[in-house]
């Protein structure tokens, strides 16, 4: 393939040097050398290169030079030597990615140089990713393990005077900030995350946020697998829709050695308020489930409708704030009622007037997580009532 007339300048001058000795042009009688002599194996016209930097590889005729063109600059000469030829070129970074290669043999004597024109596309250049202000590190737990509990603790490092942000990201609800991660004097850092039962794995957290100047830093994510939550606990009792006094008794079935955390909401405003009255020092009896499987608790409550679900947690008598090992139980409705005294025809004395089914609320499962206004969270520790 002919060259055009800009590759022809772009070898005139190395070819005219390599011809010229002692400031004499070297001529010769006009001899041919045999046509179709320059074969070029790779590149091969086409080619997407892997690298910008590229060996040009052939055949040509021996003790002929070989000379290479391109945008970038001019290669060689190198002299055929058994019938072979390599090139290296190197393209500039800047280089446009579609490329032309102009490969041209000169045999002495010759009066036309074999010509061959490629064309080749260069890999797009690598950008150097910006250096990150500082490096998140998290040193526990590690990527991919299986957790024990659903409650994690992650511990890490991070540089000091860094301001620390854990993120998470929940299905329908996309990413949900976590909290503020404090950064020790040592550049240490301890986050603790307690994961709902009903969050499905694997779960990912992750660390981010600026160094001590603002700058920010390369944030880091952690996924893992939580183990399952346990079976939901069973209430057994009350089995009245009516009760009448404010003691109330709770109980039911659960898995030996489990604590049982009650949750009560009020059905109505009235009963609400009436809830908010209780003392909650007053309900700050663990409850743990015994061998045989069952548990039981009597509290002293309030006049009003409410509903009660049951869930499993770690022992309470060995932690501050128990984990939540369970999704709710089935929510059971119940009320509690004053005795009222009435008038009797035949007998003065007090008797108690029939109530009749109260109407109570249920609790969704989301009651649980976001205890909203009128809800008790029974069987804290006493402790963790005072705090």
């Amino acid at each position: 393939m002919p060259l055009s007339r800009l590759w022809r300048a772009a070898i005139a001058a190395p070819a005219t040097a390599l011809l010229a000795v002692g400031g004499v042009m070297i001529t010769a009688a006009p001899a041919q050398a045999a046509p179709g002599t320059l074969i070029v194996s790779a590149p091969t016209d086409g080619a997407a290169l892997e690298s910008r930097s590229v060996d040009v590889v052939g055949t040509g005729t021996d003790g002929a030079t070989v000379l290479v063109a391109t945008d970038t600059g001019v290669f060689g000469p190198v002299t055929v030597t058994d019938g072979a030829f390599t090139v290296p070129v190197a393209f500039a970074d800047d280089a446009v990615e579609t490329q032309s290669i102009a490969v041209v043999q000169t045999v002495a004597g010759d009066s036309e140089p074999d010509e061959l024109l490629l064309t080749v596309t260069l890999p797009p250049v690598e950008e150097e990713p910006a250096t990150p202000a500082g490096v998140i590190e998290v040193t526990s737990p590690r990527e991919g393990e299986t957790l024990s509990a659903r409650t994690v603790t992650y511990t890490g490092t991070a540089p000091v005077g860094a301001t620390l942000t854990a993120s998470t990201e929940y299905p329908l609800l996309g990413e949900l900030t976590l909290g503020s991660v404090p950064v020790d004097a040592d550049g240490n850092f301890t986050f603790v995350v307690p994961f709902a039962p009903a969050t499905e794995n694997p779960v990912s957290v992750t660390f981010s946020g600026v160094d001590a100047d603002g700058i920010a830093l390369e944030a880091v994510t952690v996924s893992n697998d939580l183990p399952d939550p346990v079976a939901a606990p069973v209430i057994t009792a009350p089995t009245s829709a009516a009760i009448v006094g404010t003691s109330v008794t709770f109980s039911g079935t659960g898995i030996p050695g489990n604590g049982i955390a009650l949750v009560v909401v009020a059905a109505d405003e009235a009963s609400a308020a009436a809830l908010s009255s209780v003392d909650p020092l007053s309900l700050a009896t663990p409850i743990i489930v015994q061998p045989d499987g069952t548990w039981t608790a009597t509290y002293t409550l309030a006049y009003g409708s409410f509903a009660v679900t049951a869930v499993h947690t770690s022992d309470p008598t060995t932690t501050l704030i128990p984990e939540i090992l369970s999704l709710p139980s089935e929510p059971v409705a119940f009320s509690l009622v004053a005795p009222i005294v009435t008038a009797s025809a035949s007998n003065t004395g007090p008797m108690l007037a029939e109530t009749g089914p109260a109407q109570a609320g249920f609790l969704a499962p989301a009651a649980l997580l976001f205890l909203g206004a009128g809800a008790l969270l029974m069987a804290a520790r006493r402790r963790a009532a005072r705090s």
